[in-house]
């Protein structure tokens, strides 16, 4: 069951945001894709699909997006996207509030793995904050900055074999 929305919006900004829902429809899970136009925040394309495979996703950015200006999709972290949106003559870019998610993830995960004292964890988490305010930053001088300004306080981190 495939049913497909597409939204005239003239000229899209070439920026996207590309995501997918389960929803339950008729007692049954499905998959909703959703793209949407970035700098409007309006969508562009809105398709209810029985499978979130590789073929799927990339028929339905193909179809959303033909003739429509292509500069850059983000997505959240799934692995499946990486080799798809290129393909379709995108960059690819990763959702912030995810990827911090994931670092995240991978802290605790390290953390339970390695049995590592709080304290060795609360380090770990405040230098991995650090880490994730550089991508809130929007100037990317301030950017470079702060990244040098890490570099150059290096020897103040943690250096113990965790």
């Amino acid at each position: 069951m495939k049913t497909f929305l597409e939204f005239d919006l003239g000229r899209c900004s070439g920026y996207y945001v590309f995501d997918v829902e389960w929803i339950k429809i008729n007692g049954k899970w499905k998959y909703r894709h959703t793209l949407l136009d970035s700098i409007s925040n309006c969508i562009v394309a809105d398709a209810i699909y029985d499978t979130e495979d590789d073929t799927t996703v990339e028929k339905f950015l193909r179809e959303s997006t033909a003739n429509k200006n292509k500069i850059a999709i983000t997505t959240d972290l799934d692995k499946k996207y990486a080799s798809i949106i290129p393909k379709l003559g995108f960059k690819h870019q990763l959702c912030i509030f995810h990827t911090k998610k994931s670092l995240n993830k991978q802290l605790k995960t390290f953390k339970d793995k390695n049995r590592i004292s709080d304290e060795e964890y609360q380090e770990c988490h405040k230098q991995l904050k650090m880490i994730k305010d550089l991508f809130d930053l929007n100037d990317y001088n301030e950017f470079k900055n702060e990244v040098q300004s890490l570099i150059y306080r290096k020897d103040d981190f943690s250096s113990s074999d965790l």
